[in-house]
């Protein structure tokens, strides 16, 4: 028995995933996830913010911890404010306070947004 449920159907892999196709399934839903919540806030005027927030909050606090305060923020920033309110994609700032600059990075893609995390790594 399905200790989830009998509508849950778990799908074990027989290869080792890597960290990035991990890191870009649970990107891909998780912005899958907050599209739904949106459209169901908005257009279907159904409150479901107050269920799923502990969720989020669960989520969010997993991703500190495995990639820290700096990049946690930059995933968070691309899952949840990536777009204005018209749709525009808006841009990632990075400040490099070594060398006191300022650069804007646009991420569309989540595989641009796991080359950007790398990136940040090798600094």
């Amino acid at each position: 028995m399905n200790p989830f449920g009998k509508n849950l159907n778990i799908k074990r892999r027989n290869d080792e995933p890597t960290e990035k196709e991990i890191f870009l399934d649970i990107v891909l839903i998780m912005d899958e996830c907050w599209a739904r919540t949106n459209h169901m806030e908005e257009v279907m005027k159904l409150g479901t913010a107050d269920y799923e927030e502990p969720f989020y909050i669960v989520i969010e606090n997993l991703i500190f911890l495995h990639y820290g305060e700096w990049k946690g923020n930059i995933i968070l920033w691309w899952l949840f404010e990536r777009f204005t309110e018209e749709g525009d994609l808006l841009p990632v700032e990075l400040n490099d306070q070594d060398k006191n600059t300022t650069e804007e990075v646009f991420v569309e893609t989540p595989e641009q947004l796991w080359e950007l995390i790398k990136k940040i790594e090798l600094k």
